[in-house]
């Protein structure tokens, strides 16, 4: 082997007989010689694997020697062919701009000159795609090569179209090619399509059925919506949405919604399909809800009823409507200060053509459990539509049953004759009732007291119960003797306070009128009327000197007159 003007003999091992096992003698060692002899005749072969590095430009010589003569013949490597590798498969990426990148790589090939013609078409690539190359030097004395092409997305919407890359080379005895479609098994950019999210059902409240589709491209996703009941199927063609959006890697990717309003007669059982279809599928991806399961939740179409059941009882009435399946669960209990009672209620369910069911409530409570005005009354339902349980609470307020408060029933007030003051208040349960009066005296206020004490006799409260219709009535009265020192201008207030009351109900007698006695001179009175017309700011002693003046004129007397008398 001779190269650069050194020639150095080739050493090997190999030495043997012809083989047809030449391949395999090369993996062993760099060279292999066999030689054989044929009659006269002597045939001497060199094997090797060339490569550039080593073999570019180098002479090998062979000699041979004999007694009679000696000749060489030589064999010159001036060029060396090296096919190019395709190393990996054609690339292909996602541009933002929405154009998908194609990039075939061949590396280690010589010499330099390379033919790369990129096609595409539907069913046919024919049209020719103008390409970008970079071609890079070897260490080794070889070359790479990189050609891209960018084709736009909108061409990739269309299932049969392809893109074709040719490559010729003088180490090839013809081109090489590669052909890509959307519908390639290692083709990235399929969609996926999650589970169909299923919300809570419930009977005649709208709900979507949501599926989600990412990782696609081009952007062609097709989505269609089935309904299955029982053998049949229908699509659905109405109420469909979808939300589209792109990924950070430029993917495709959307939210499909059906919005339907479920029943139960039309979807319980029933079975929802979405069907996804893209160009890179050959058939579309299929999801399907399962059975679905339609909930309706109990209604309370009006608040508690609550009734006077008898002399003794009254009733609380709860309606629950329109729920589904039938089983639901309803406790009662009451309580107050001093602990807490169960109560056990009476049902009653019915089932309605819709499916839905109806239940009715009932409990009784005797009327000596409303003593406490910190009684309360709770009813608690919870059923299989409703996430959380259900609860309603009375109390006393919530009851019907409040007083009603009559006006104040004054009678003809006379001055230093003892009068009773009456006002009715019915109607009202239970029997918690409490009345207070009050005088007022230039805008102050005074309590009465309810009970005559040693010191104050001058009043005297006093009330009278009766039942009627299962409520309680109550007439109070205020007995006192009005004065027209005390009592002239004043008013009686007459307060009612119960539990169902926020706030108390006040009446008022407004400003008091009291009269003196009448006296009789000859047949005419004068007295009584003159103190009606007083001012309320003067004292007793003037008021009786007036009303004297009064009498004495008209029995003609002067001041001196009454001077001699007293």
């Amino acid at each position: 082997m001779g190269r650069a003007g050194q020639v150095q003999e080739i050493q090997t091992s190999q030495m043997r007989e012809h083989s047809e096992e030449e391949e395999e003698s090369l993996l062993d060692a760099s060279y292999v010689i066999r030689s054989k002899r044929e009659g006269p005749q002597y045939l001497s072969s060199l094997s090797f694997i060339p490569h550039m590095e080593r073999h570019k430009d180098v002479t090998f010589i062979c000699r041979g020697v004999s007694s009679q003569l000696n000749d060489e013949k030589k064999f010159h490597c001036k060029t060396i062919y090296v096919k190019p590798k395709l190393s990996q498969p054609i690339m292909r990426s996602l541009m933002h701009s929405g154009e998908m990148k194609y990039l075939l790589n061949l590396e280690k090939f010589y010499p330099k000159t390379i033919r790369i013609i990129w096609m595409c078409g539907v069913e046919r690539p024919e049209e020719v795609l103008s390409s970008t190359e970079s071609v890079s030097d070897n260490p080794d004395r070889t070359y790479s090569v990189s050609s891209e092409v960018r084709i736009p997305e909108e061409r990739h919407k269309d299932p049969g179209f392809r893109v074709r890359v040719t490559w010729d080379h003088e180490s090839l005895g013809e081109g090489e090619s590669r052909e890509l479609s959307i519908r390639d098994s290692d083709y990235m950019w399929t969609p996926v399509v999650e589970e169909i999210q299923i919300p809570r059902l419930l009977h005649g409240t709208p709900a979507a059925l949501q599926c989600n589709i990412s990782d696609y491209f081009p952007d062609a996703v097709s989505v269609r919506w089935m309904r299955r009941a029982g053998d049949e199927i229908y699509e659905e063609t109405e109420n469909q949405r979808i939300t589209p959006g792109r990924a950070a890697d430029n993917t495709y990717k959307c939210t499909s919604s059906l919005i339907i309003t479920p029943t139960l007669e039309r979807h319980q059982e029933a079975e929802y399909i979405c069907l996804v279809e893209h160009p890179t599928l050959e058939k579309p991806i299929e999801k399907t809800t399962g059975r679905l399961q339609v909930l309706a939740e109990p209604q309370m179409p009006a608040p508690i009823q609550i009734s006077m059941a008898d002399t003794s009882r009254v009733q609380f009435s709860l309606n629950l409507q329109k729920f589904y399946p039938k089983d639901i669960k309803i406790s009662w209990h009451w309580e107050n200060t001093s602990g807490k009672y169960n109560v056990s209620p009476a049902q009653t369910l019915i089932s309605q053509k819709d499916l839905t069911y109806d239940v009715t409530s009932v409990v009784w409570i005797s009327y000596n459990s409303f003593n406490d005005p910190e009684m309360k009354i709770i009813v608690v339902w919870k059923h299989e539509a409703t996430e959380t349980e259900e609860t309603r609470s009375l109390s006393i307020r919530d009851l019907s049953w409040t007083p009603r408060v009559g006006s104040i029933r004054v009678p003809e007030l006379e001055d230093g004759k003892s009068a009773t003051l009456t006002c009715d208040i019915s109607g009202y349960f239970p029997d918690l009732l409490s009345v207070s009066w009050f005088i007022k005296r230039d805008g102050d206020l005074t309590a009465l007291p309810k009970e005559p004490i040693k010191t104050d006799k001058k009043y005297k409260i006093s009330h009278k119960k009766t039942q009627k219709d299962k409520t309680y009535s109550y007439e109070a009265s205020l007995t006192f003797t009005p004065l027209i020192s005390s009592h002239a201008g004043s008013e009686i207030l007459c307060r009612v306070e119960h539990p169902s009351l926020e706030p108390p109900i006040e009446t008022s007698t407004g400003p008091l009128f009291i009269g003196v006695k009448k006296k009789t001179f000859g047949g005419s009175s004068t007295g009584y009327k003159m103190a009606k017309g007083m001012n309320n700011s003067k004292t007793n002693s003037d008021e009786i000197e007036i009303a004297q003046d009064a009498n004495d004129i008209e029995e003609g007397k002067t001041p001196e007159d009454r001077g001699a008398e007293v």
